[in-house]
């Protein structure tokens, strides 16, 4: 589950914070797409849909979306 992406590592380290408010764990990891860094705020993995729906059903309690995304 994807929270959100952020040139600024301080955005994601933020964002992380909020989420850590509600409840839940998350992390930041950066990547390099087009030679710029990007910082993302990831949830997860969850090992079942409900699980998956129940994180975010949370974040939007506190105002927050996420994207599931697909992790090889």
């Amino acid at each position: 589950l994807q929270a959100g992406a952020f040139q600024a590592s301080g955005q994601a380290e933020e964002l992380k914070a909020k989420i850590a408010l509600l409840g839940l764990g998350a992390r930041v990891e950066s990547t390099q797409i087009n030679g710029r860094t990007v910082y993302r705020v990831r949830m997860g993995p969850y090992g079942t849909a409900s699980d998956l729906a129940e994180a975010k059903a949370k974040l939007a309690s506190g105002g927050l979306q996420g994207m599931a995304v697909k992790v090889d």
